[in-house]
């Protein structure tokens, strides 16, 4: 084969493999957002525990912030005794804060550390990511973040623009919301706000 047509083939094979990857991307976000609709837990009692998808996700990044030379960690103002029970599923739930800190992980410098966390009022609980990273940019804003595919210079997005689209979905079938800003001394924190599935008092 002359060489100019192997290197065509070899362009073209490089395409192919790009546009698979971004069609298996589509079907699974489109296949999240179904599953998101439907699983929710009907039972209060049964339903997932806020605080421990938290603690559970750090648990799972150890090694790899170990590896970048940078610590994850539960906020110490967490109280792991309390109820902290939204609507939702847990293995959803787990992978959007997955996402997040996949997201603050490729933008934490040697040395930082990643904080994760859940807070409170009546009738809502916000679970947050805090990072010791540059920051937001000015013009990334929340609605372009968590857009399908959004991914730009300097922007802080999921894989391919799907990881933060995930959570933005998943989030908003429970009847929640989801944002981003930057902290006042440093880094940025990437929050979601769902639903409490008990009273406070318990």
């Amino acid at each position: 084969m002359a060489p100019e047509f192997k290197e065509v083939l070899e362009i073209a094979e490089r395409q192919s493999e790009k546009q698979e990857t971004m069609i298996r991307g589509i079907l699974e976000a489109f296949s999240a957002e179904l599953a998101a609709q439907q699983a929710v837990e009907s039972d209060p009692n049964k339903a997932p525990d806020l605080a421990r998808c938290a603690q559970k996700t750090v648990e799972a990044f150890q090694t790899a912030f170990q590896e970048r030379g940078a610590r994850i960690a539960l906020s110490p103002e967490l109280d792991l005794a309390r109820v902290w029970r939204v609507t939702g599923e847990e293995s959803r739930l787990l992978r959007v804060f997955g996402n997040l800190v996949e997201n603050a992980l490729r933008h934490s410098p040697a040395g930082s550390t990643v904080t994760l966390g859940v807070i409170g009022d009546d009738n809502f609980l916000t679970g947050f990511v805090n990072d010791e990273g540059p920051g937001l940019p000015e013009e990334a804003t929340a609605p372009r973040l968590f857009a399908l595919f959004a991914k730009g210079k300097g922007e802080r997005a999921g894989k391919a623009g799907l990881g933060l689209y995930f959570c933005k979905i998943t989030v908003e079938r429970w009847g929640g919301t989801i944002g981003c800003e930057n902290r006042p001394a440093v880094g940025a924190r990437f929050w979601f706000r769902l639903p409490r599935a008990t009273a406070p008092s318990e």
